[in-house]
């Protein structure tokens, strides 16, 4: 893919357009803009934003913008001008939603220690003087997480992420103009996404769902649910006119009668990637199976062959959870546990059933953990309650798996009592298997053998993930650290501890910067592992065994957005031994890489 010139790389967090003529993105570092925005990659251009880089970008007229960060309101006439070309005109503590019609009325949102302002301008391009605040008389809105929309003076409505809408039919009135209702339950965690392209129209998006109404301050009964296809929650909404409306969903997702009963949407794949990925599992470097966060298992031949290499939309798993971990044997056979329920499902690839999948044992009353199929005739699953499952059948149901307690359980109360789950596992062989529950190391040459035939052992930090490529090397990592062993079926192997390159930290738009956080680790051989992140779309490789030798970071995807309220970066990674690596995202891109 072509890329935009001098320009690093982040994620964009906004953008504009004032015209066909003129577009400006940001993510939180840079800004991106364009005079020809189909012209291709050679016509975007990169330049520097304001100190703190800015949230939101609203341009207006030409190349006049407004743009927020997390203290001020900066307007400018030539964005391409760099950070000196911006200009402070309001001071914003803690600004979280601007949204305007044209040059007709702007409204900026911000919390501060005496409730919810409001900044209203029928004028906006006339500097600081134009703009005018006033104080909401609203209860616990949520503002780090809230999307708003003017049609024109006579309609604005911001909505959050816990249900409330704030609307007013007078935008530039007083506070008694302003009026806040709740149109559904508390619990969505994804920031929502408000188009209001006339006062008798307003469609937002978000974890709820999708809902629609023609009189938006007219209070809860003018908001209705509308029908989307093959999605319980929707993404970014952009409606034209009462004519057309697109939501961008994984799928692309439009209607041309928005107000209509049920809506009326139709789903177009673009084939730019899925609704979310989880797990990835690569027998070979000529056949990867990935599972969507939409329990569908998705598989290819040719993993570096595009979108369109792959069989979407797959073949629906016997699960509603997403699977965090996948084991594929062969083109056949596959067994994953999902997030929850904290279960385990084969599916028999071959099977001219119209469900090839079956549910087998629960893990516990938990979360996800983690499974390892070295052959057809042989699972192994980690534990929710400190034990692992195993089957030398796994498709013949619940009754076909053993569990075999590895640690007791703590102390118990009313409420229950504590485990320590096995969270992690991989088995390169029938003949050896290796688990850990974050503090201790597991090993067996017989799986299937009972408690007996599993040996403890501490390990050197706390450790999420593990991959042994064979019975004679393990390696486990955490957040900042890796650790191999050479002798990993010996009572007390020895373990060699490396750091893991520094990376910065990667900022996201609602809260602090997130430290490395692990997903997936995938070893080619004895020589070589790689680990992925999501936070930072950082992939990590290096000789596990050869310390001080350092590992390499490279950053491979985009950088998560959000904290806790939307997809992730890198979710998963899968080598062969031939050294074809495939990672995946939370945002359904796969990556492909020779390493």
């Amino acid at each position: 893919m072509e890329s935009v010139p001098g320009y690093s790389g982040g994620s964009v967090e906004s953008m504009s357009c004032s015209s066909s003529g003129f577009c400006l993105a940001s993510d939180l570092t840079e800004l991106l803009y364009s005079r020809d925005p189909a012209g291709g990659a050679s016509a975007w251009h990169a330049a520097a934003a304001p100190l703190g880089g800015l949230e939101q970008v609203v341009c207006l007229r030409g190349t006049f913008c407004l743009g927020i960060t997390p203290a001020y309101l900066y307007e400018t006439r030539e964005p391409a001008g760099g950070a000196g070309a911006w200009h402070r005109i309001v001071k914003t503590p803690n600004a979280a939603a601007l949204a305007c019609d044209g040059t007709a009325i702007c409204v900026l949102f911000e919390r501060t220690s005496r409730g919810v302002y409001v900044l209203r301008s029928a004028r906006p391009m006339a500097g600081a003087s134009s703009w005018h605040a006033v104080r909401l008389r609203v209860d616990r809105v949520n503002l780090y997480a809230a999307g708003a929309s003017c049609a024109s003076k006579s309609v604005c409505v911001l909505v959050d992420n816990d249900g409330n809408v704030v609307t007013s039919s007078d935008p530039l009135g007083g506070s008694r103009h302003w009026r806040q209702f709740r149109i559904w339950s508390s619990g969505a965690i994804a920031t929502p996404s408000i188009s209001c392209p006339t006062s008798r129209l307003c469609v937002a998006s978000g974890s709820f769902g999708v809902v629609v109404a023609k009189r938006p301050a007219a209070g809860r009964s003018a908001w209705r649910r509308s029908t989307v296809p093959a999605s319980q929650s929707g993404g970014p909404v952009s409606c034209a006119s009462v004519h057309l409306c697109v939501l961008a969903d994984g799928d692309i997702l439009s209607t041309s009668h928005p107000a209509r009963s049920g809506g009326g949407w139709q789903a177009v794949n673009l084939g730019l990637g899925y609704t979310g990925l989880s797990a990835v599992d690569c027998p070979t470097s000529s056949l990867c199976f990935a599972a969507g966060q939409d329990s569908r298992l998705l598989s290819t031949t040719h993993p570096a062959g595009g979108a369109g290499a792959w069989n979407q939309p797959g073949t629906e798993i016997a699960t509603p959870g997403d699977l965090t971990s996948l084991s594929c044997d062969t083109s056949t056979f596959c067994a994953g546990t999902p997030f929850f329920p904290a279960e385990i499902v084969v599916g028999d690839l071959a099977s001219a059933s119209s469900q090839p999948w079956t549910v087998g044992p629960r893990l516990g009353d938990g979360f996800q953990q983690s499974d390892d199929c070295p052959a057809e005739d042989l699972c192994v699953a980690g534990g929710f309650q400190g034990d692992v499952l195993t089957s030398t059948d796994p498709t013949a149901g619940p009754a076909a798996w053993t569990s075999t307690e590895l640690n007791p359980p703590g102390p118990c109360s009313r409420g229950g009592c504590s485990y320590e789950p096995i969270g992690a596992i991989s088995c390169p062989a029938s003949s050896f298997c290796a688990a850990t529950d974050g503090s201790h190391f597991w090993e067996s040459s017989d799986p299937t053998g009972g408690r007996s035939a599993w040996v403890s052992s501490k390990l050197p930090f706390s450790a999420s993930l593990i991959d042994c490529p064979d019975a004679s090397m393990c390696v486990v990592a955490s957040n900042g650290e890796v650790a191999a062993t050479s002798d990993p079926s010996t009572p007390d192997p020895t373990w060699i501890t490396q750091p893991l390159p520094t990376t910065p930290p990667t900022p996201v738009a609602n809260g602090p910067a997130l430290p490395v956080d692990l997903r997936g680790l995938s070893c080619v051989s004895d020589q070589l592992c790689v680990a992925v992140d999501s936070s930072g779309g950082y992939a990590f490789s290096g000789d596990p065994a050869q310390a001080p030798e350092p590992w390499s970071a490279t950053q491979i995807d985009a950088p998560t957005r959000y904290a806790l309220t939307g997809p992730v970066s890198l979710t998963g990674v899968s080598c062969a031994s031939d050294g074809v690596c495939v990672a995946i995202d939370g945002t359904g891109h796969v990556i492909v890489g020779d390493v």
